[in-house]
């Protein structure tokens, strides 16, 4: 039975990826449909991260009162309603309204992903179970834009919301067989100001949402600006961005299994903190050549596949470590989990919309600036870990 929750939650995290990834290579094509710029489009982002991460702060409070297979399909049900919206937008406006719902919804998913583990699996479960997050994460990644660039090449940007929509459909039908009217162990009834005070103020935690920010925005940055960048200055098509995309996005998977193959192996730490400073290396190589002269995509391309490599296995690494702060707080900590590093992300990616996608050097210097704080972060938060500070 647990293998098949385990199943019907990572497919739920696919769904996650998805929605912010599918139309990426279609975001050139659409801020034509709309007659817009490009940061009119990639606040459809900004937007849908944003309602990611406050929607937790909505579902907490039904996720501990109620089950959460009932919170999970009610949202399963809003989020195929949001995205038939999206895909009969006209406007603009009703895109930014229809991203807004969609972001809700997946918040309430989400959270309840994240906290049934640590109810129901025990400590080296939920090690593994957060590493194949990771690597589901990374994999909608990887996979959705290269299905979206032909859904793109073949149809229109709209036909990504119906794919979208298909597909919840399908998780759907997973979660109302699968998953458990409860979790395994006792759910907590009540949840107080003093519980989202106690996981704010522990500093450990806190370190290693940022840290998770810092992964989750080199991800991001690539498929949001080289978008442009390949599409617009570079001139190629939907479809080769769609393959490029795809690239970096299992470079990230590929980073996830090496750290999922070396948890028994290797101290995890060690090799987060070896990865960081390999993509460190790499940022402030490619920071150097766009300074002496304008690389080769297929060049900039390699360095941020290493660069994303490395963040697979940063991210394996910091989402476990965080997560165990607070395994009898569950729902709380995966709700400002969520909420504060989506937040965190979409500012980044609001502040990298700002600058002009014409020059590689502004993705290079976000980079190494994700990587440094990245390194800071982390090895705060394993440090507080290891003490063995956890409520």
């Amino acid at each position: 039975m647990k293998h098949a929750i385990t199943i019907t939650l990572l497919s739920l995290v696919f769904l996650f990826q998805g929605t912010s990834d599918l139309y990426a290579s279609s975001m050139p094509e659409m801020m034509k449909y709309f007659s817009t710029n490009q940061a009119g489009i990639q606040l459809t982002i900004i937007i849908f991260l944003v309602s990611y991460g406050i929607g937790q702060f909505i579902w907490v409070y039904y996720s501990e009162r109620y089950s959460r297979k009932k919170v999970i399909v009610f949202n399963i049900l809003v989020f195929i309603f949001a995205s038939c919206m999206a895909m009969k937008s006209s406007t603009l406006e009703m895109l930014y309204i229809a991203r807004l719902i969609q972001g809700i919804s997946i918040s309430g998913l989400n959270l309840n992903v994240k906290a049934m583990p640590l109810e129901i699996f025990d400590t080296t479960e939920i090690k593994i179970f957060f590493t194949y997050f990771a690597l589901i994460w990374g994999a909608g990644g990887t996979i959705a834009p290269w299905i979206g660039s032909n859904i793109q090449y073949f149809f229109n940007w709209k036909y990504n919301f119906a794919a979208l929509a298909i597909y919840a459909i399908l998780t759907l039908l997973m979660a109302i067989r699968f998953i458990p009217i409860q979790s395994g162990k006792i759910i907590q009834n009540k949840i107080s100001i003093g519980d989202y005070k106690t996981v704010l103020t522990n500093l450990g935690f806190i370190s290693g949402v940022v840290a998770q920010s810092c992964t989750l925005s080199m991800f991001l940055a690539f498929n949001y600006y080289m978008s442009f960048y390949i599409q617009n200055i570079k001139h190629y098509s939907e479809l080769t961005f769609g393959y490029l995309s795809f690239a970096a996005g299992l470079s990230f998977v590929l980073g996830c299994l090496l750290f999922r193959f070396s948890i028994n192996k290797f101290n995890s730490n060690k090799l987060s903190i070896i990865c960081s400073l390999v993509a460190l290396a790499a940022a402030t190589l490619s920071i150097l050549l766009n300074n002496l002269a304008s690389p080769s995509i297929v060049l900039t391309v390699i360095f941020t596949c290493l660069i994303i490599f490395c963040s697979g296995v940063m991210a394996s690494e910091n989402i476990g470590i965080t997560m165990m702060f607070f395994p009898k707080k569950a729902s709380v900590a995966s709700c400002l989990h969520t909420a504060i590093h989506f937040i965190i992300t979409s500012i980044f990616m609001y502040i990298l919309s700002l600058f002009s996608y014409s020059s590689l050097l502004v993705i290079s210097s976000f980079y190494l600036f994700f990587i440094m704080v990245f390194l800071a972060t982390n090895q705060y938060c394993y440090i507080r870990l290891k003490k063995r500070v956890i409520a």
